[in-house]
């Protein structure tokens, strides 16, 4: 599987792009439901970076709920982003002003 990632920002960190790249992806519908993305070392190849780049693009997508990882395995994107990662705090409020919980 291949992906064109443009990389054309020189003041953010290709990390950054790369995991905004996927997130609107995912957001967007464009990446079906469970799709593997590919491994670490494949992307970074295919997009001539340094592995630990793609890593950490990988991981601030797994922190936020995008893609699930399973050990060694490539990650998948998630069936659905948790709530908490696309509702802003200030829109997760109850009637009262207190926080609601969103379990």
């Amino acid at each position: 599987m291949s992906f064109v990632i443009p990389l054309l920002n020189r003041q953010e960190p290709l990390s950054r792009q790369i995991y905004l790249w996927f997130r609107q992806a995912i957001l967007r519908r464009v990446m079906s439901n469970a799709e593997r993305l590919p491994s670490t070392r494949e992307l970074a190849e295919q997009l001539h970076v340094s592995r630990t780049v793609v890593v950490l693009a990988y991981e601030q997508l797994l922190a936020e709920g995008f893609v699930v990882g399973r050990g060694r395995r490539p990650h998948r994107h998630a069936h659905q982003p948790r709530q908490s990662s696309l509702v802003p705090l200030w829109a997760r409020r109850g009637r009262r002003g207190q926080s609601e919980f969103l379990g």
